[in-house]
């Protein structure tokens, strides 16, 4: 019986370990406690998921009691976060870090300073962003993973990305116009790009480049067709989504170059109406 009580008793300390947040017995943060969650990894890395949490609490919490320790990951969901001012984080140890459906309009150039040695991902989804924050994200060179999609970016500038080595991208459901040198820097690093619901008229010429891209994702935009060899130097390129365009027929040199790589494609609900045999039998895969 003794053995019985044992495994029980075991059983529950790893559960409450798994609960509970570092300010629990302190009264000033009660409020965190109603409104986050609190996980410890067996890498001892703390893990804390909020919603409608009162932000500056939440940091200050977080800077009493996690300063020496690495938060793994920090989620902020339906919260009100304006903006985020230069050295928001200072003294914080982030490996990835998510303001989602949080009212963000903008973030200050040095806003993410002190995260350059550990920020790995950054999620900024679903906010009313006017513009890629630029200056904030320049120094983040571990992040590589940056989600901005759902917001209200309207224009990528040239090097928005330049000096980061990201390998998953999403800009999807942004109204957004890609300039030609949009994602200059990222030919060799990026892997997934997705720019679902972008409202784009046809292939932005900032994709040539991408070298190591393995997926895009171009699905419910406006893109009518398709110019012979533009995927010509996407020599890494898989997967192609291009469902839910107005694409009408495809040139038999489409998918010029990327013949040998490419083995999933979706053009489900455009408006071809006939089988692109010549297109299709280019293909390898």
């Amino acid at each position: 019986a003794m053995g019985k009580s044992t495994i029980i008793l075991l059983v529950l300390l790893a559960s409450d370990t798994l609960a509970r947040c570092p300010w629990e017995q302190n009264s000033l943060f009660e409020d965190l406690q109603t409104h986050c969650e609190c996980e410890v990894s067996s890498e001892l890395g703390l893990s804390v998921a909020c919603i409608d949490v009162d932000f500056f609490n939440l940091l200050k919490g977080l800077r009493e009691y996690s300063q020496n320790s690495v938060i793994e990951f920090l989620t902020i969901k339906n919260s009100t976060i304006p903006n985020l001012d230069d050295f928001i984080f200072k003294n914080l140890k982030i490996i990835s870090l998510e303001i989602n459906a949080c009212e963000l309009k903008s973030v200050s150039d040095h806003a993410f300073r002190g995260l350059e040695n550990t920020l790995q991902s950054l999620s900024l989804h679903n906010n009313v962003l006017r513009s890629v924050p630029v200056g904030a994200l320049r120094h983040l060179r571990l992040v590589s993973v940056l989600d901005l999609s759902k917001n209200r970016i309207k224009y990528i500038t040239n090097n928005a990305f330049v000096t980061l080595r990201l390998k998953t991208l999403k800009l999807s459901f942004n109204n957004a116009t890609l300039s030609e040198s949009a994602l200059r820097g990222l030919e060799n690093s990026l892997n997934y790009l997705h720019l679902k619901s972008c409202q784009l008229t046809g292939l932005p010429n900032a994709i040539l480049g991408l070298s190591g891209l393995n997926f895009l994702d171009l699905a419910s935009n406006n893109i009518r067709s398709l110019p012979p060899g533009h995927f010509q130097n996407m020599n890494s390129l898989s997967a192609l989504n291009l469902e839910k365009n107005i694409i009408q027929s495809l040139d038999p040199l489409v998918f010029l170059g990327v013949n040998d790589t490419l083995t999933s494609m979706s053009l489900l609900n455009n408006l071809i109406t006939e089988y692109p045999f010549q297109a299709i039998r280019s293909l390898k895969n």
